[in-house]
């Protein structure tokens, strides 16, 4: 398991009162992607979760197509993982090949509200160093992908990624986020088949307008039993 926390000594204040101590703060790791032998990109993430992390950032980038079969070979080291994607199929026909998207999902605000409450509550890297954002992916109240990073577009590119190696229909639930939306977050969603995103923060103009173009769900302010619906609210019931 690798250490994704730091001790770094700091000096604090507390109301007037000053003490020398230890601190937690989050790691920060590089993950070199390679697609078939050529250099993508290099990303600053936490250490966790680096095959789905590489697969989602490719589709997010539209490297790779939502029905291409690829598989990830990781070379770790101390601060430096390289991740080697390779093609071994790409057929729509394929076994395996996601189903159509459901768009059709319907959820009440419990759900919603108990969804939002387990990000934060089930990300260890947030209760050692507050500095972390999270995602997860969930049916019903069972959350079938969780992730936690020091960057927000990095947890929904795993949720991606971790749905599509492991062919999981995104549309059959709803993706809750720590982090603000942005256009760039809402079109990875979009793009990945999610019906109904939200987030704990605010989405921005053009976040809006890319839920409501592609027939997604959009809430923010998500926070203890509150939320704003910003798109497509009918999927959103008030009591069973």
């Amino acid at each position: 398991m690798p250490n994704r926390t730091r001790s770094v000594r700091i000096r604090r204040l507390d109301d007037g009162r000053a003490e020398t101590t230890d601190d937690q703060v989050p790691a920060e790791h590089t993950l070199r992607i390679y697609l078939d032998d050529t250099f993508i990109i290099a990303l600053s993430c936490s250490d966790s979760a680096l095959e789905a992390l590489a697969v989602g950032h490719l589709r997010s980038a539209d490297h790779i197509s939502p029905d291409a079969t690829v598989r990830v070979f990781l070379d770790p080291g101390e601060d430096t993982t390289v991740a080697s994607v390779v093609h071994t199929a790409q057929d729509t026909h394929a076994a395996g090949s996601p189903p159509a998207p459901v768009r059709s999902t319907t959820l009440y605000a419990d759900t919603i509200y108990e969804n939002m409450k387990r990000l934060t509550r089930d990300s260890s890297l947030f209760h050692a160093t507050g500095a972390a954002h999270c995602t997860g992916f969930f049916r019903g109240t069972k959350a079938h992908i969780i992730h936690d990073d020091i960057a927000r577009h990095n947890t929904v590119d795993r949720v991606i990624g971790q749905a599509h190696l492991e062919r999981i229909d995104l549309s059959a639930g709803m993706v809750g986020t720590t982090g603000r939306v942005s256009s760039e977050i809402a079109a990875r969603c979009a793009a990945a088949g999610v019906t109904v995103l939200v987030s704990r923060g605010a989405p921005t103009h053009l976040a809006v307008q890319i839920a409501r173009r592609e027939n997604m769900t959009l809430l923010g302010f998500a926070r203890g039993r509150r939320f704003n619906c910003y798109t497509h609210c009918h999927r959103i019931q008030s009591h069973p």
